[in-house]
């Protein structure tokens, strides 16, 4: 992968920043809390932006400090990158996918824990031998809801897989 470096200025930077965000010199000097005629003489080079203004515009830009300060620069990079990807909020589907395989999981592990605690060996009125997690299922008559219990949880498990493999797409 090749990097352009480029040479720009604090002015041309600000001017650059603000009309790629769509804002006009009033929006921006209302954002950051300065007159137009402040953000005039920034872009014309007159006069030069405090240290808090700085910051301001960075956070407004989503640009780091260094972007707009440094003249050699690489491409804007947004602060903090892997901390704003840390704090996204969860998708739908992550929070679907995981609460649907795990109440499954967990109605699932309760039953066998049952089934351990309570062991069921005998026959049915037709012959079948019942032992064992089957076996307790098949006594209760609980052994076809376990089957709609187990095909629920893995439709959780196949929305947090499709919804990881599309998080690691988008990331690239």
């Amino acid at each position: 992968m090749k990097v352009r470096r480029f040479t720009m200025k604090l002015p041309e930077k600000i001017q650059r920043e603000r009309k790629k965000m769509g804002l006009s010199q009033e929006k921006l000097a209302e954002k950051i809390g300065v007159s137009r005629q402040a953000i005039t003489k920034w872009e014309n080079g007159l006069a030069s932006p405090e240290l808090e203004k700085i910051v301001s515009l960075s956070e407004c830009f989503k640009v780091s400090t260094d972007y707009l300060l440094k003249d050699n620069i690489t491409e804007p990079t947004p602060p903090q990158e892997s901390a704003l990807k840390g704090n996204k909020r969860m998708s739908w589907r992550t929070w679907l996918g995981g609460s649907l395989f795990g109440v499954s999981a967990l109605i699932i592990f309760v039953l066998w824990r049952l089934s351990v605690r309570f062991p069921i060996s005998g026959m049915t009125g037709n012959g079948v031998h019942l032992t064992g997690f089957s076996g307790f299922l098949g006594f209760h008559g609980i052994l076809h809801e376990s089957y709609v219990i187990v095909a629920i949880g893995i439709i959780g498990l196949i929305l947090l897989i499709t919804d990881f493999i599309r998080i690691k797409k988008n990331n690239r």
